[in-house]
């Protein structure tokens, strides 16, 4: 992206100013602990996730994703998903900041990480919705558009079954 004098700088502050609130998708696929893993599996395929929460009365109980289960092989398919996810979730809450979260995955090499308020899943960002997300800030970042606006018109397009 092509900047003029100062705009970098300016561009650059505000990304580091992005918080899980502004990154995150609020339409989370979920398992249950007691599906069997085939399901969600299936679920995580037709979706095109990589990996999703797993959430018993809308708290975060885990994590299972398409690599644990290829891992632990097909043996798997038919248990309970609470027997193959990943129990020590890291999650963050919707006023962490990208750097802390970039940080987090980095440290813990992982793609997505649930946002949680008050106990409860309200999100997740993953490392391809900083990517998408980063390009789009940063060009209204250039513009001078507020986050708020930003925010407003990703919710929209989202609504209007547009992937932003």
């Amino acid at each position: 992206m092509n900047f003029k004098q100062g705009e970098e700088d300016f561009v650059m502050k505000g990304l580091s100013n992005l918080k899980a609130r502004d990154l995150m998708r609020t339409e989370v696929i979920t398992a249950s602990p007691d599906e069997l893993v085939a399901a969600a599996r299936l679920r995580m395929i037709r979706r095109g996730v990589g990996g999703v929460p797993v959430v018993k009365n809308s708290k975060v109980v885990g994590i299972l994703t398409l690599r644990d289960i290829e891992v632990a092989g097909d043996v798997v398919l038919l248990r309970k998903v609470s027997e193959v996810m990943t129990k020590n979730v890291i999650t963050v809450s919707p006023n962490t900041s990208m750097l802390e979260i970039l940080g987090l995955m980095r440290k813990y090499g992982f793609q997505r990480l649930p946002v949680v308020e008050k106990g409860r899943l309200v999100g997740i960002v993953t490392q391809s919705c900083i990517i998408e997300d980063a390009g789009l800030w940063s060009s209204a970042l250039k513009m001078r558009l507020k986050m708020s606006e930003v925010s407003r018109w990703r919710r929209f397009e989202s609504a209007r079954g547009y992937d932003v």
